[in-house]
């Protein structure tokens, strides 16, 4: 099953941000769960506990200023939902 792309004004707690590295955009390396007001759920990496974190401090800008397809530092974020709407 794939994730329905959609566009930042669309997300809702439970989409689905993903993020690549710059240099090879097509390829997800990070998902983490957007539970609203600016904040996601997420498992840094292995051996770290999952944790909630803005999406500010984790990307540098607000969730606001990103639109699905954009470079925010190194990544390349794409936002996401495996629900009906």
């Amino acid at each position: 099953m794939k994730a329905k792309p959609i566009t930042r004004a669309e997300i809702k707690p439970a989409d689905l941000i993903f993020s690549a590295k710059a240099d090879y955009p097509k390829k997800i390396t990070h998902v983490a769960l957007y539970v609203g007001d600016g904040q996601i759920i997420e498992a840094p990496q292995t051996g770290i506990v999952v944790r909630k974190i803005s999406f500010k401090e984790k990307y540098g800008k607000e969730i606001t200023e990103v639109e699905s397809g954009d470079k925010v530092g190194e990544r390349v974020i794409y936002f996401g939902s495996f629900l009906q709407k």
